[in-house]
This record gives structure tokens, sequence and C-alpha cells, in this order.
């Protein structure tokens, strides 16, 4: 029964010339379309490759790039920490906001804001006075913290931090259901430590 078929085809074959150029053209054909696919989905794999290659290497170049932000960062808040001038103002203020006591912090806050104009990678810096209950801010200016469970959680903060660094997110809870960045009026990543560093007889 199969050979019919096949006697029908090749006497079509011999003697219809459409069909024989459309076997020929299959024949030819069909290799290219094989090399065809073969070639495209070898150059979807290097894409795809080439792609991976990309997104590692760009995410390792940010990765540096974040890395080196957070040490400078991290030597400018030791340069801060431990700047004579800085840590002289605050010395000299009392718990009450006399004149000089008024004088100190703007001379403070001016060093400040140079320290900022300077960085541009550091948008907000920040000094909690504890005698006077005052932050000092590049951004809010000065402002009085008031709440006695805010006042006891920053100086707990400074406790826990002891010489080394705090971070602290926007949205990490303070008392009475503040937060953080409410707290201190930051909406960024903070990077918090104790003024006087060098000194271990330091007040929080």
């Amino acid at each position: 029964m199969a050979i019919r078929p096949l006697r029908w085809f090749n006497r079509l074959f011999q003697q219809n010339i459409q069909v024989r150029l459309t076997v020929y053209f299959l024949f030819i054909l069909l290799p290219l379309v094989a090399v065809s696919l073969i070639s495209n989905f070898q150059s979807r794999d290097m894409l795809l490759e080439q792609a991976k290659d990309r997104t590692e290497a760009a995410l390792t170049s940010s990765m540096d790039y974040l890395d080196l932000t957070m040490q400078n960062v991290e030597e400018i808040s030791t340069m801060i920490a431990t700047d004579a001038s800085m840590l002289k103002l605050l010395e000299q203020s009392g718990a009450e906001l006399s004149p000089q006591t008024i004088v100190n912090f703007a001379d403070l806050l001016k060093q400040l804001y140079n320290v900022t104009s300077i960085n541009h990678m550091i948008s907000q810096i920040s000094v909690y006075h504890a005698l006077s209950h005052l932050v000092i801010s590049t951004t809010a200016g000065n402002r009085v913290i008031t709440d006695p469970k805010q006042q006891e959680w920053l100086l707990e903060l400074a406790r826990s931090s002891g010489n080394g660094i705090v971070y602290k997110l926007p949205d990490d809870p303070a008392p009475d259901g503040r937060t953080f960045g409410e707290v201190l009026s930051a909406d960024g990543i903070s990077l918090v430590r104790v003024m006087d560093l060098n000194n271990p007889d330091r007040q929080p």
C-alpha cells in the first residue's frame, strides 16, 4: 500500500517541473532556516550573557560608589565630632539659652553650613545639645525638644552608640508614636554618633 504513493510522487516529480522546483527549493531553504534558527538562539544567549555581565558590572560599580560615599560620610562625621572649635562652642553653652549661648549656637550652625556646602553628599547635619535640649540643624534651624521622653530617647541613642556609628531611617520609631525623621526633621538615611568623640568623660 505504501509503494503506490511513492510511485505517484516519483511520476509527478519527473513530469511536473513545478514540483521539482518546489522540492529543490525546500532542500535549499530548510538548511538555511536551520542555520538561521541556530544562529538566532546563539545570538540570544550571547545577548543575555552580555546583559547579565553589564548588570553585574553596574551593580558592582554602584556598590563600590555606595561604600565610598559611606566611608566619606563617616570620615566627615569624625571630623565634626572631634572639631575643637565646635566642641568649645558646645562646652561654653549651658542649659539656659542666654545671649552668649545663642551666639555660640549661631556660630556652630555657620560651621555646619560650611561643611554641607562643600560636601554635596550630605544633605543635612544636626547636633543635639543635651543641656539645653536644643537641636541645631542646617535645614530646620534651631528647635527645642520639649518632650521628656524624646529627650531621654536621644540621650539613650547617644549612650548606645558609644564611640561607634548608628544608622537610622526616617521611619524608625521614636517615643509618643513619632518617628526619627519627625523628631529630627530628617528625610533620609542618618548617621548618628556622639560629639567629643575622643573624650571618655564626655557628656552624652
